[in-house]
């Protein structure tokens, strides 16, 4: 099928001859997985949804959203093969895993193959979520694996705001970077990989879930001084720039 939102269509699950039965599915307590999890129990009511969520170390309150957003899912659609919520701890500051990251960052930047990320938290971040679902996929043989990543806005929209520099740079388009496959060889399907946040933002605002969804999820990774331990956002992190740019307010 085919979905058009802030006037941009794109297909949803068309790449498949045979549909998944299975879904694993990372809910980060943000605005795009929440969506992409809402999209899928809308349209494929008869593939189970394995939703699993990986907890930072320093930003605990996304775990607590991934909770609400899950349990707000399963009691939307009473009627779907929804399962409870798996968390799992993810320590992205473990020196002895930033000391290797920031090795393998040096080493791809001398080479001169930059891998995107920021710092080596990043990284590191990405190689233990990525650990945690392996593990997940080899418990759920021939699972989908879904991920409701963005693309980032618009580079020139992004300098004129003012926070291109904080953006991770693997999720930029534009500028002569072409889209990319949404279904990649790992077999992880990203619908939204080459859409931004305003098409997210479009999702909410069609299904009217600006009022009873948006508000469980959270968007800002301001750690605990930055957000008054986590009771407001830091108006200054990346994410938070990205939704204040695509919804209009915090």
């Amino acid at each position: 099928m085919s979905l058009t939102h802030n006037n941009v269509t794109i297909d949803f699950f068309d790449d498949f001859e045979e549909m998944p039965t299975q879904i694993l599915i990372s809910i980060s307590g943000g605005l795009d997985s929440a969506s992409l999890a809402y999209l899928i129990c809308t349209h494929y009511p008869d593939i189970e949804l394995i939703p699993y969520c990986c907890k930072v170390v320093d930003q605990p309150f996304d775990a607590l959203c991934a909770i609400d957003i899950v349990q707000w899912l399963i009691e939307r659609f009473p009627d779907n093969n929804i399962n409870e919520l798996d968390v799992y701890d993810v320590d992205d500051l473990d020196p002895q895993g930033l000391i290797d990251c920031a090795a393998i960052l040096k080493e791809n930047a001398d080479n001169g193959t930059p891998m995107g990320y920021r710092s080596p938290r990043g990284l590191l971040k990405t190689v233990l979520i990525d650990k945690v679902t392996i593990a997940l996929t080899n418990k759920y043989p021939g699972v989908l694996r879904c991920s409701g990543m963005t693309a980032n806005p618009p580079i020139d929209e992004m300098k004129r705001l003012g926070f291109y520099e904080i953006a991770e740079r693997r999720r930029d388009r534009g500028e002569g970077i072409d889209d990319i496959d949404t279904l990649s060889f790992c077999k992880m399907y990203q619908p939204f990989l080459n859409v931004d946040k305003k098409f997210i933002a479009d999702i909410y605002k069609t299904h009217g879930l600006l009022d009873s969804l948006v508000p469980l999820t959270s968007s800002c990774v301001g750690v605990r001084e930055e957000t008054d331990y986590f009771t407001k956002p830091c108006e200054t992190c990346f994410w938070c720039n990205e939704k204040l740019w695509a919804f209009g307010h915090l």
